[in-house]
């Protein structure tokens, strides 16, 4: 008979693996990543990990004469990866039913679920700063206007923190669509995704602030290991990547480049195609790649690759393995609010994410 071993998390935060036991069995070998253990209790159900970093896998093998073959179990359970050419989430505005006007709920109701269950999204949104559109260049967008008003609560603002305990949620504006899944360090993910701005587009420059309409792989520690900006100079990269030291949330890898072909004067009125392909980990081994494309271009130009870590992690901290995939827009002045009247406001048909090269730039034909 199978074990049929699985990974589970108490109350108090330690992890147990547990089995079905096997009457036949003399006792079982339990091996996890830092040793192995032995029981010859026949009748025993499960073991006790502590707390070690996840994700973490755990062989079980039942101990008799006829040497069973060991079988292996992993928490946090992984996504499944499908064949090349697929698509693992789809989460453009194709794929959306309705946005309410105003919401802060997660995870998302039906409404504004896409239609497959790994795809369903949580809603960050103020105000009705996004809008479902028709576009010509996408079916339906993303209509996203990320502005300052006189009040917190008027303006594109972050959904947390109290702004009359803590000045510093009044600064940036936001409006954000999230998709939460599992991070299994060492992955491979490509990402696709499209932004078409207007004649009368505005947004801060590199020395006054930030203006993101795409954050990958963001596990919440600080800005994204990637992020996809379209500020006054035009489309840019943000990178923060690697371990922290102890205590802090400096990482090692911080990269604020800029595309110069793709500036505001060029990019304007028409849409631009983006392709990242990552290796989602901390250590040395780690790629990430940014490709694009704008209308009228024949193909997609290679516009920026760095090898090293990609993910984030504070030394001492287990590794994070929920992370949030964020599109729609998060703008900003550093250390002060964006003065009354300011609008930043962009079209997006929305993130697809894939398991090759090849399906992420499909999905953008």
């Amino acid at each position: 008979m199978t074990l049929n071993p699985k990974i589970t998390k108490d109350a108090s935060g330690v992890l147990w693996v547990n089995w079905t036991p096997d009457p036949t069995a003399e006792g079982y070998a339990i091996t996890t990543p830092t040793g192995s253990s032995r029981t010859f209790n026949p009748t025993a159900n499960k073991s006790k990990l502590g707390r070690p970093p996840e994700p973490v896998t755990v062989t079980v093998a039942a101990l008799d004469v006829t040497s069973r073959p060991a079988e292996t179990t992993t928490y946090p359970t992984p996504d499944p990866t499908p064949s090349p050419g697929t698509t693992l989430h789809d989460l453009r505005a194709t794929a959306v039913t309705a946005i309410p006007f105003n919401g802060r709920t997660s995870p998302a109701p039906a409404p504004y679920t896409s239609p497959t269950g790994p795809d369903k999204m949580k809603a960050l949104l103020q105000n009705g700063d996004i809008a479902l559109v028709g576009s010509p260049h996408y079916g339906r967008g993303y209509d996203v206007l990320i502005h300052q008003d006189a009040t917190w609560a008027a303006s594109s603002h972050n959904p947390w923190g109290d702004p009359s305990k803590d000045t510093w949620h009044q600064v940036p504006n936001s409006a954000e669509l999230t998709l939460t899944r599992i991070h299994v360090e060492g992955e491979v993910l490509w990402y696709a995704q499209s932004i078409l701005i207007e004649p009368d587009f505005t947004a801060p420059t590199r020395s006054q602030g930030w203006a993101i309409f795409t954050q990958l792989c963001y596990p919440g520690i600080i800005s994204p290991p990637v992020g996809l900006e379209c500020n006054a100079a035009g489309i840019g990269v943000d990178r923060d990547a690697g371990v922290a030291p102890a205590g802090t949330t400096d990482m090692p890898v911080k990269v604020r480049a800029q595309i110069p072909r793709l500036t505001v004067a060029a990019i304007t009125g028409k849409r631009v195609d983006l392709i990242v392909g990552a290796r989602w980990t901390v250590g040395s081994d780690g790629w990430v790649k940014v490709l694009t494309r704008l209308e009228g271009e024949p193909g997609f130009t290679e516009d920026y690759l760095a090898a090293g870590p990609t993910y984030q992690q504070v030394a001492g901290q287990p590794l994070v393995t929920t992370v949030d995939e964020k599109q729609g827009g998060y703008v900003g002045l550093f250390g002060q609010p964006q003065p009354v009247g300011a609008l930043t406001a962009w079209l997006l048909r929305g993130l697809t994410i894939h398991p090759d090269r090849a399906s992420a730039e499909g999905s953008l034909a």
